[in-house]
């Protein structure tokens, strides 16, 4: 059984290797950072507010996909600002306690992530143009990878330190609490939304699911009759060139309106049960596998879909879960590791969270 004690790299860099597009917004010039109003001061490093806003529209941005818009409330946003701000600074400290320990990040590490950034541009000059957006240097790109990297090897000798590989009572009693949890509801209580998120996890992993292609004719509800027409006579001409014998990879980058799937030859990925529109999910799951389905109709237009796959469901069981969720063990004890050694750095930090911060 593998375990993974190095969980915290991908949040830690994720600040210095978003792309395409390093921020939500261009880098402020190096005049307006100077004026800019200070949030916080951390052992006399400022947190200004350019630095803070990049960092916020990065986290709306995600929080847009994720949410609903009557979820996202000033009382949210006043709670998520605070909590965004305490990172900063927990990271903040963490990156002067890497300098101060003489922690250095390995060049084989920053230019392997210095590569992986790069390769996500297209085309090639994207990379440097989004340097020129930000105002910044490709060196001063790369030494904020290279400060990230530090506090990632600091925070891995932490939880390397301190974290022990969970026992198999400890994993045997996860596992009975998920299984009770998988016969249950979702849980709407914050106490329960660890174990709520595990038992959802394994409930989505664990279900039937399909593999798909379509070709998707659009006509959403603001179409008009004549619009509709005319689409699914579309989608029933294609239905005509498939039965002929046309390629349907070949006829979905060719016809197919979905801008996401299309050019991929339809390919949608696995869909699980449970997910989908009832209507849509039962027909599309009523397709043998390598079959065509008939033109189906949905909110979002006509569909002709080709299932690839199919994988029934499977049961929850101790030895197919038990690497999972002694991961998720280490994930929660190394999560509280850390918080504990950060919190030791706040005792003795000089830290001023500044009043302009609340007139944000």
């Amino acid at each position: 059984m593998r375990i993974n004690k190095h969980i915290f790299v991908a949040t830690l860099i994720i600040g210095a290797l978003a792309a395409p597009g390093f921020a939500a917004e261009p880098k402020a010039a190096a005049a307006e950072v100077k004026a800019a109003p200070v949030f916080a001061v951390v052992n006399g490093e400022e947190i200004r507010q350019p630095e803070f806003n990049t960092e916020w529209a990065a986290l709306l941005a995600q929080a847009k996909n994720a949410l609903k818009p009557e979820q996202m409330t000033p009382e949210w946003e006043k709670s998520q600002k605070a909590m965004l701000l305490n990172q900063l600074v927990d990271q903040r400290l963490l990156a002067q306690e890497a300098k101060k320990k003489g922690v250095v990040a390995a060049k084989k590490d920053v230019d392997a992530a210095l590569r992986k950034v790069k390769s996500q541009f297209k085309p090639a000059d994207g990379f440097q143009k989004e340097l020129a957006k930000e105002n910044i240097t490709e060196k001063q790109f790369t030494d904020r990878i290279s400060n990230q990297l530090r506090v990632v090897a600091l925070t891995n000798g932490v939880i390397k330190e301190r974290v022990k590989v969970p026992t198999a009572e400890q994993i045997r009693k996860l596992f009975d609490s998920v299984k009770e949890k998988l016969a249950q509801p979702d849980s709407q209580e914050p106490q329960q939304a660890e174990l709520t998120a595990l038992a959802r996890y394994f409930r989505t992993n664990l279900a039937e699911r399909v593999k798909i292609q379509y070709i998707l004719f659009k006509a959403d509800e603001k179409s008009t009759p004549e619009q509709r027409a005319a689409a699914s006579a579309k989608a029933a001409e294609v239905k005509a060139k498939l039965d002929a014998g046309a390629n349907f990879s070949d006829t979905a980058i060719q016809y197919s309106e979905d801008k996401v799937t299309g050019p991929k030859g339809g390919d949608a990925g696995f869909i699980v049960r449970g997910q989908m529109i009832k209507d849509f999910e039962d027909a599309v799951f009523a397709i043998p596998v390598g079959a065509v389905s008939g033109v189906i109709e949905t909110k979002l237009g006509y569909q002709i879909v080709r299932v690839k796959e199919k994988t029934a469901a499977a049961d929850f069981r101790y030895e197919e879960a038990r690497e999972y969720l002694a991961n998720h063990l280490v994930r929660v004890a190394a999560r509280e590791e850390l918080s504990g050694y950060v919190q030791a750095l706040k005792k003795t930090a000089v830290i001023d969270l500044r009043a302009d911060f609340a007139k944000s």
